[in-house]
């Protein structure tokens, strides 16, 4: 093994469980998620508003270890902050999104 670890472009370890920030942040139309896996999961992705309440479900199924990409089409939320969060089986992660117009 290497004396240090693999990281992504985020700076997460290779193989880790881990939710990246939303690029770009603030959005007006689409952002793009990226997320890793360190095994195969059953994956939520979804968008909370600061209530709480789900307003998008981005993906929701089976996923493969490692790193994935996903768009989010954020036309139709208002201007606001929202919170993406990650579950995979008994992990979860969040990072903050903000919403312009």
């Amino acid at each position: 093994l290497p004396p240090f670890p693999v990281t992504n472009e985020d700076g997460a370890a290779a193989g880790t469980f881990a939710l990246s920030a939303p690029f770009p942040n603030p959005v007006r139309d689409a952002a793009t998620l990226r997320f890793s896996l360190p095994d195969a999961a059953d994956v939520t992705l979804a968008i909370y508003d600061v209530l709480g309440r789900r307003v998008a479900t981005v993906a929701d199924e089976l996923r493969a270890a490692g790193a994935h990409e996903v768009a989010f089409d954020a036309s139709g939320l208002p201007s606001g902050v929202y919170f993406v969060r990650l579950t995979a089986d008994t992990r979860q992660a969040a990072q903050r999104l903000v919403v312009v117009r």
